[in-house]
């Protein structure tokens, strides 16, 4: 979610460019002069609790020139951009939480205002929050996240805006808790794994086309299989069999179309 800092950056990066009207008709709060109705020279814009929120300079045609410089509400720096001619002028951008620690940092490509090549987030605590790649504000490639402790905590892979190949995710331990072998345009291929946060292998389902279908097997935490049947269609079909903790074959069910037919205890 954008905080205020960063839609007032956009609202600024849309509006100035070009701008033919009198400032004070778009921010009553900006300070700065005009030169034939257009934006000129050194402008600044602030909160409503009055600190400062932007400073920069336009020029003789309204468009942004040179650093600008966004801020938080509370005085320190949310980010720093070049521009030339109204166009931000590609390179590294950074951005920083309001307790100064580096918030992202990566690539904008010029006159676009999009991120382009790769981008790494952060916590507050500074630790990584994600990696990955862009292109044109779409991330593709590889993409990895991380808990406020460092921790891996979700890893896939991304094309044209849906996720592909290998998903993984993990508990706070670090431990993984879903692996799913195969996704095509954002649907689960195959089989899917589920963990215990001990590491232990607790399910094993499968899919065809993001849909349950295949065998089913789930496992006790000590290992020992606590359930297997079949699955159509996210239905349950046939045979049913669940084992308690020692591998002993407790109850089987019979089921059509989902429907429960015969349940015999063991």
């Amino acid at each position: 979610m954008m905080n205020s800092s960063t839609i007032l950056y956009l609202i600024i990066f849309l509006c100035c460019i070009g701008n033919k009207a009198n400032a004070q008709n778009f921010y009553e709060n900006g300070k700065g002069k005009t030169l034939n109705f257009k934006k000129h020279g050194e402008w600044k814009y602030y909160h409503d609790n009055g600190t400062l929120s932007a400073e920069g300079t336009f020029n003789d045609e309204g468009e942004q020139t040179g650093l600008w410089t966004l801020y938080h509400k509370n005085g320190t720096e949310y980010s720093s951009r070049m521009f030339s001619n109204g166009l931000v002028i590609d390179g590294e951008a950074k951005f920083y939480h309001d307790n100064g620690e580096l918030e992202s940092v990566g690539e904008y490509g010029y006159g676009t205002g999009t991120k382009n090549g790769p981008w790494k987030e952060y916590h507050k605590n500074g630790k990584l929050k994600a990696e990955g790649l862009y292109a044109l504000d779409e991330k593709f490639g590889e993409w990895k996240f991380y808990n406020e402790n460092g921790l891996l905590k979700e890893s896939y892979f991304i094309k044209d805006g849906k996720l592909q190949g290998e998903w993984k995710r993990y508990y706070e331990n670090g431990q993984l808790r879903l692996f799913v072998v195969n996704l095509v345009d954002g649907q689960a291929e195959g089989e899917a794994r589920h963990y215990y946060e001990s590491g232990k292998l607790k399910a094993i389902y499968n899919f065809v086309k993001g849909v349950g279908h295949g065998e089913a097997q789930e496992y006790h935490e000590n290992g020992q299989l606590s359930l297997i049947g079949n699955v159509a269609n996210r239905k349950k079909e046939n045979e049913w069999k669940y084992f308690d903790e020692s591998g002993r074959l407790t109850k089987t069910e019979i089921y059509k179309n989902d429907e429960l037919i015969e349940t015999r205890e063991h």
